[in-house]
């Protein structure tokens, strides 16, 4: 249109390493024109920051490490569905545990399960070999007799089970595959490994470029959206994943006559689902990735809805080609609205916009909550070690609390980085002011 080609508005043409300048100074231009465009805006771009060094896992460390915590809580499920009380006088048993009455393809078949992700993150590793040479060849021999021992292990121990066991038992393994199916439908890259959407982080982050062009802008929030849905489905499908199969599947193959504590083995599963979440939030929402969310929710904007209609209230009309500063109030077709930000490029009335700065225009936000969410489970799990007395329980709690603790260190260790720098950024505002 040629009326809102001549009338867009003027911006600072700076960096986005730029320091703000004072509210008070910025010419919102509030006279409207026939409804068009305001004459004169300066809009401030948003000052970033540059996050320090902080220690991301691979993705074969960081499954290595996952199959390790998983495969100890199955061991202390097992623990707390067959321990026995070997003490005792008159004691049937000179053992910890009823080993007799642990079907074995059952454990080894969620043992397999379990050992899906790092088996095809490794076959998948690229270790930038030469091709055609002795080593590349060598490699991937032992990435195929890895694959193929693995799905022929994992049929196997399948084919014993259904031989043994009934329908609904059956029904009870598949249940996580039929989950999967209704999240992410026929796509099986996701149910085996995790590497290729970190490679997609990681590529969405050296995508993100501080931009005045609106179009621009909501194109990059509309990608990290995709992404951020996708990474939250993979979160709760990994974490039910583990938690099922350590937890729950255990229990569905006892015996009918076997006496165990419903309620503890309850609680041991949800406090695993629980840790289990924020392991895979922290490795999917990396801070790096964060700080491309929060640098993209700057840029994006956000605007209020002004409810008391006045006429004499000065206005322009929202351009879906320009970039309006902080306290512009613009008409649109869903009402009046006021901009919020420093710089608003989001569409007035959109309620995805909307929960886009609401989650990511605060950089700890996030952060925050898996610092809170890990010692929640970590104080409840200390106060229930403190009570018990049963053997069982205090293995279980001890154990598991050992590696939530090195989790909750990890976490904290990362927010304390975070909140440094962008303290340090605050601080250079004010100066600036």
């Amino acid at each position: 249109m040629p009326v809102s080609r001549r009338n867009q508005l003027r911006v600072q043409q700076s960096k986005c390493s730029s320091t703000t300048g004072n509210e008070d100074n910025i010419n919102v231009g509030m006279t409207p024109i026939q409804g068009g465009a305001p004459l004169a805006s300066i809009v401030v771009l948003p000052k970033h920051v540059l996050l320090p060094n902080i220690p991301v896992d691979g993705s074969i460390l960081f499954e290595l490490s996952v199959l390790f915590y998983c495969l100890m809580a199955l061991g202390l499920q097992y623990i707390n569905l067959y321990r026995t009380v070997w003490w005792l006088p008159y004691s049937h048993t000179k053992q910890a545990l009823n080993f007799y009455l642990i079907d074995l393809d059952v454990l080894l078949f969620i043992v397999s399960m379990l050992t899906r992700s790092i088996i095809w993150s490794f076959v998948t590793q690229n270790f930038e070999l030469k091709k055609w040479t002795v080593k590349y060849w060598i490699v991937n021999l032992i990435k195929l007799v890895l694959f193929v021992s693995w799905i022929s292990a994992t049929g196997w121990f399948f084919y014993k089970v259904v031989l043994r066991y009934t329908l609904v038992h059956i029904l009870y393994i598949g249940y996580p595959v039929i989950i999967y199916f209704v999240l992410f439908g026929t796509k099986l890259d996701g149910f085996l490994f995790l590497q290729k959407i970190k490679t997609q982080e990681k590529a969405r982050r050296l995508q993100h470029s501080c931009s005045l062009s609106p179009e621009h802008i909501r194109d990059e929030v509309e990608q990290l959206k995709t992404d951020f849905n996708g990474y939250m489905k993979q979160i709760l499908f990994n974490s039910l994943y583990c938690a099922y199969y350590c937890g729950i599947i255990p229990c569905c193959f006892t015996l009918n006559t076997l006496y165990f504590d419903v309620g503890w083995v309850f609680q041991h599963t949800v406090l695993l689902w629980v840790s289990m979440v924020v392991i895979y939030t922290q490795y999917y929402l990396s801070p790096y990735y964060c700080d491309t969310l929060h640098r993209a929710a700057l840029h994006l904007g956000r605007w209020l809805k002004v409810e008391g209609r006045n006429a004499h209230v000065p206005y322009n009309v929202w351009s879906e080609l320009q970039t309006w500063p902080q306290n512009a109030l613009v008409k649109h077709i869903k009402g009046l609205f006021k901009a919020e930000a420093l710089c608003n490029a989001a569409e007035p009335g959109n309620s995805s916009h909307s929960r886009f700065y609401f989650l990511f225009h605060e950089p700890l936000r996030i952060i925050s909550l898996l610092v809170v969410a890990q010692l929640s489970v970590a104080v409840v799990q200390l106060v229930l070690l403190v009570g018990s007395t049963d053997w069982n329980h205090l293995i279980s709690l001890a154990l598991l609390l050992f590696c939530n603790y090195y989790i909750l260190f990890r976490l904290v260790r990362d927010y304390l980085l975070m909140a440094k720098a962008y303290k340090n950024r605050l601080n250079l505002m004010k100066n600036a002011d």
